[in-house]
């Protein structure tokens, strides 16, 4: 079997898997569980396509982790207004640990990784997949990358 055929014969089998969804809910919680403590500030992760395990929303727990983190460290309480201008404020905004995706390049051939939070204005890239539309350059320090087999 070529590379290609082996490609999409993996595929349609996580596709099909039954149990795909339980083994993401699982694989969810251990990745936060990994998270907890860990000192990286900027991590690199991916849009899922094709029946991918989806870690951004483990990796935004992380990134809220922090704010909570800070808030609750800090020995005052926002008044009214602090509060209300808290709410207004991206959470991406206020926490120390930042999310990329990748974007890439074709014309250039490079691939770099661009901020990313939940809502973010997104694009599709040159091929077809979701990425951040113009948010800052980062340099992730860890990265969770898909595998297909």
């Amino acid at each position: 079997m070529d590379k290609l055929s082996t490609r999409k014969a993996l595929i349609e089998s996580r596709l099909d898997m039954p149990d795909r969804l339980a083994r993401a809910d699982l694989l969810q919680r251990v990745m936060r569980i990994w998270l907890v403590g860990r000192s990286d500030e900027v991590i690199g992760a991916y849009w899922p396509i094709k029946g991918e395990f989806d870690p951004l929303p483990a990796l935004y727990r992380w990134q809220e982790d922090a704010i909570l983190s800070q808030e609750s460290a800090s020995s005052q309480a926002p008044g009214q207004e602090g509060w209300a201008q808290l709410a207004t404020q991206s959470m991406a905004n206020r926490s120390p640990r930042r999310i990329g995706l990748p974007v890439v390049d074709k014309l250039r051939k490079t691939l770099t990784f661009h901020a990313w939070y939940p809502g973010c204005p997104m694009e599709e890239d040159a091929y077809g997949i979701p990425k951040p539309k113009d948010t800052e350059e980062i340099m992730p320090t860890l990265l969770f990358v898909p595998c297909v087999g």
